[in-house]
């Protein structure tokens, strides 16, 4: 099984592709428009560099050349509002990366293209959600890792995750793309309280391809936290499945160290 590593694999797309990104197919993408927020497949910022030097970006299609100005530290706006947004340029254009690294030709199973992402279920996500009975919050978090699977805690830091007190729980679940409010733990795992003023993620987009060339279809789920005080920095989370009826895992030789930053 091949190693995937992020920033070996960026300069090589970078400077020994044949065919420039700007060439590929840049439809399919799905962004949070900079300002409102809202879903787009594309968007034009205007950045202020050093010596009031205006230069005009359209993403996806100008991610050649700011993540090659980014690698050899070419750029820096000038002021904090300019550079957060750079920033975001930034990780959008290696979401970008990042599922165009997928082959053209198709993999030869598919568990997962049919399933709802936008109403998943936390359970079948790649999430170590299971707890010994009367552990607390804080044994959870020590708990060492189950393979293929992610800490919540670590993944999200976020997110409210607390004790039992007696509070409505349920199944914690996307709906229709969102989640808000804590993750609730429980004798029987992790379970859900919701809240929608508290904090959360929104799912923005999935995307589908053998990421890691195993001939089994991976997916590729780009969320961005959701309330007051947490970055706005969208989160990257791959997952994959060898059968209709198993729950999600981790692809095997990817790194997620990069996914979450």
């Amino acid at each position: 099984m091949k190693q995937f590593n992020f920033k070996t694999f960026l300069l090589v797309f970078l400077f020994v592709l044949q065919v420039p990104l700007l060439q590929a197919n840049m439809d399919h993408f799905s962004f949070s428009e900079p300002g409102t927020g809202k879903k787009t497949a594309s968007y034009e910022v205007e950045i202020t560099f050093a010596q009031n030097n205006q230069r005009q970006f359209r993403i996806p299609h100008d991610c050649e050349i700011i993540l090659r100005e980014d690698s050899f530290g070419l750029s820096a706006p000038n002021n904090t509002l300019d550079r957060a947004l750079w920033q975001k340029m930034i990780n959008d254009c290696h979401y970008v990366v990042f599922v165009h690294q997928s082959h053209e030709q198709p993999p030869l199973k598919d568990f997962v293209s049919n399933y709802d992402f936008f109403n998943a279920l936390l359970e079948d996500l790649p999430f170590q959600s299971k707890c010994t009975e009367n552990a607390t919050v804080e044994d959870c978090r020590k708990a060492p890792n189950t393979k293929g699977k992610i800490k919540l805690s670590l993944f999200f830091p976020f997110l409210d995750i607390r004790d039992y007190q007696g509070e409505v729980v349920e199944d914690c679940r996307f709906i229709n793309g969102a989640f808000r409010g804590s993750l609730i733990l429980t004798d029987e795992g992790i379970h859900c309280h919701y809240d929608r003023r508290g904090k959360g993620l929104r799912l923005i987009s999935v995307d589908h391809g053998d990421f890691n060339d195993d001939g089994y279809q991976d997916a590729s789920l780009r969320m961005i936290p959701m309330g007051r005080g947490v970055s706005r920095m969208p989160i990257l989370l791959p997952l994959t499945r060898f059968e209709a009826d198993q729950p999600f895992t981790l692809p095997e030789g990817l790194t997620i160290q990069y996914f979450n930053q």
